[in-house]
């Protein structure tokens, strides 16, 4: 039965890693700078035998429970080399790393130096710690008490000791979170939520949820701007920092706006719901499809998959990507929040993406007019920062291009990341690649196949593409 029970853990461990990538496949988008000061590995040299990588420095300390006490975290520096068996993304500095034998499972917390700074083995078996965000993150002890902890282990808050039952959601965003109690009494039955900020104090006191906000991590989405929706379904938003809840149209807020289409307008909403109409009289896109051959299936899919959906973008950094087109007319490009054009880009004859900008630049599919496909990338003027190259460069179907980290990621079908910097000159690419989740500290991290086909690993790179030891 421990046996099953560990599978099933590890079977979690990689379900709940997976579901954290954003839209895209798990391609993410992020602004980090790069850190030249840690131990690598070539990111050409072949990987080891079982695909893990061993770190210089290991330790335990077991994160303290009571919440009265001064952390009591020390470490052996002469133990051995630790090799895990399982990674997590960087964010704050810090990442979540498990290893495990036949009778132990530990969480080890690592820096962006490898070295770590705190281990736990009291923790529930199948539930996975939250990123850290502002120095704080969420874990769950083995008796069932969840805690707000600090990189040291101290506990800011708890379950046993306050006046709820769960830490639901970690907003690593903005360091905020959530936190549920269920009263269930003849006198009384709801479900409450109130948000905690970092330094466990209360932000927003628990009162009783609207009946549409989710209760449970898996359900949350993360919209940007402080604001929360069930991933699941349209509906209403909450503000995380308000304790608000109104109806939500945008897929994302930016800047303290978001974008949505409706009929033949485009409206923008603030995080307060109040809405503005800032482009009228446009048609409604239709739908795209295109075929593509995978061995002998022919599969068909909405073009929507690589357009932005109705032709409308994403609401960032000032701008957003709109196309529309009439008998005799046509709309393509970035435009402000108020509605006006910024780059026009209705010379070309189709835009194959969803474009958005990762700080001063965004990735661009073009069509020209024998609808060959050409990839760029413009800055905030709608300059080239190289002329167009042809995507048949990039050799198998190209899936998916975004930015991370001012890197350009390039996805096919066949499992291979291609990695340019913004002048189009290659940095690097990774075969047999599952999921890579964005650039956080100057860290990516990386799930392949392993080189025998016997499964995933995972490990570390940094913005060169190297393979980090540890």
């Amino acid at each position: 039965m421990n046996q099953i029970k560990r599978f099933l853990f590890i079977f979690l461990v990689v379900c709940m890693e997976l579901a954290l990538i954003s839209c895209s496949n798990g391609k993410n988008v992020s602004d980090n700078g790069s850190n030249n000061s840690l131990p690598i590995e070539n990111a050409s040299q072949t990987k080891n035998g079982n695909g893990d990588q061993k770190i210089n420095n290991s330790g335990d300390t077991v994160g303290n429970t009571d919440i009265s006490d001064e952390s009591k975290s020390s470490f052996d520096k002469t133990a051995p080399p630790v090799e895990y068996s399982w990674r997590f993304a960087f964010s704050d500095g810090v990442a979540w790393t498990v290893s495990r034998n036949i009778n132990d499972v530990k969480w080890h917390l690592i820096d962006t130096s490898g070295n770590i700074i705190l281990v736990l083995n009291d923790l529930d078996e199948y539930f996975i710690p939250s990123n850290f965000t502002h120095g704080a993150a969420i874990v769950k002890r083995a008796d069932g008490t969840y805690e707000l902890i600090n990189k040291t282990g101290n506990v800011l808050t708890s379950s046993k000791a306050d006046e709820y039952d769960e830490i639901i959601y970690a907003a690593v965003e903005i360091g905020l979170f959530v936190v549920k109690k269920s009263i269930d009494m003849f006198a009384l039955t709801e479900t409450q939520i109130g948000t905690i900020d970092s330094k466990g104090n209360w932000h927003i006191p628990l009162k009783k949820k609207d009946d549409w906000i989710p209760i449970s991590f898996s359900e949350i989405e993360y919209i940007g701007d402080g604001l929360i929706k069930d991933k699941y379904q349209d509906g209403n938003m909450y503000n995380l920092y308000t304790g608000e809840s109104f109806h939500c149209y945008p897929r994302r807020f930016n800047d303290g706006y978001g974008v949505y289409r409706k009929g033949n307008n485009v409206y923008s909403m603030n995080t307060f719901g109040e809405i503005n109409e800032i482009k009228n009289g446009l048609t409604w896109t239709e739908l795209r499809f295109t075929t593509r051959m995978r061995g002998n299936e022919s599969e068909e899919h909405r073009m929507n998959y690589y357009f932005a959906p109705d032709g409308l973008g994403i609401y960032n950094v000032g701008l957003f990507y709109l196309e529309d087109k009439g008998y005799d007319w046509n709309i393509r490009g970035f435009f402000d929040i108020n509605g006006n054009i910024v780059i026009d880009l209705s010379q070309y004859k189709g835009v194959l993406n969803d474009p958005v900008f990762d700080g001063d630049y965004c990735a661009l599919i073009l069509t020209n007019e024998q609808k060959s496909k050409f990839y760029t990338v413009i800055d905030k003027t709608g300059k080239f920062m190289f002329e167009p190259k042809s995507i048949s460069d990039l050799g198998n179907e190209v899936d998916f291009i975004n930015l991370d980290a001012g890197l350009i990621m390039v996805w096919d079908w066949f499992k291979k990341l291609q990695v340019f910097n913004i002048y189009g000159e290659k940095v690097f690419e990774i075969s047999k690649i599952e999921s890579f989740f964005k650039f956080n500290d100057g860290i990516g991290l990386v799930y392949a196949y392993k080189d025998d086909g016997n499964g995933l690993e995972s490990y570390y790179i940094d913005t060169s593409g190297n393979r980090l030891l540890f």
